[in-house]
């Protein structure tokens, strides 16, 4: 089963159910921004952690403006 998620149609959703018509810009052209935020769960604690996400965002949202992608 698969339990990654993906932000995709502005919402967040299991990634084997976001889908893109094959004549998607991004899709034919490679026109994306990628930019991976790690969490780890912590047991005893029951909390998640997330490493540097200030950092990994603002990169992602700097991407985004360079190829005029607009994030809600």
């Amino acid at each position: 089963m698969n339990n990654n998620f993906v932000f995709f149609n502005s919402q967040f959703m299991r990634e084997n159910e976001a889908c893109i018509g094959v004549r998607n810009v991004a899709f034919n052209y490679g026109l994306a921004c990628f930019e991976g935020i790690r969490a780890y769960w912590n047991e005893g604690k029951q909390q998640l952690y997330v490493f540097r996400m200030q950092d990994h965002f603002f990169r992602l949202l700097q991407s985004c403006k360079v190829l005029r992608i607009d994030i809600p």
